[in-house]
């Protein structure tokens, strides 16, 4: 099998069984999308988030369904559906 990075789904049912689209929500109702492999860590998404809004990790929780996160936790372990929610909160 060749880079999963370069791999193209043979179908859309496998592409949605592949990845996950999530959008993570801010406080003030800002939305940022990304797409991600359901097999990936949400650390991944944690950081990429960070990046992107040049915000420090060690300040931001983020929830799905009102719960905390673990950056090792994958999608496909939080039983996530294809299109989700995260929400981000800044801690004091």
């Amino acid at each position: 099998m060749g880079n999963p990075i370069y791999a193209v789904p043979k179908s859309k049912s496998e592409f949605t069984h592949v990845y996950i689209q999530l959008r993570v929500r801010d406080q003030s109702g800002s939305d940022v999308y990304f797409k991600m492999k359901r097999r990936l860590p949400l650390g991944l998404l944690q950081d990429a988030y960070c990046q992107r809004e040049q915000l420090d990790l060690s300040k931001l929780c983020f929830l799905y369904k009102g719960r905390r996160i673990i950056p090792d936790e994958t999608p496909e372990e939080l039983d996530m559906e294809q299109v989700v929610t995260v929400d981000v909160v800044k801690l004091d």
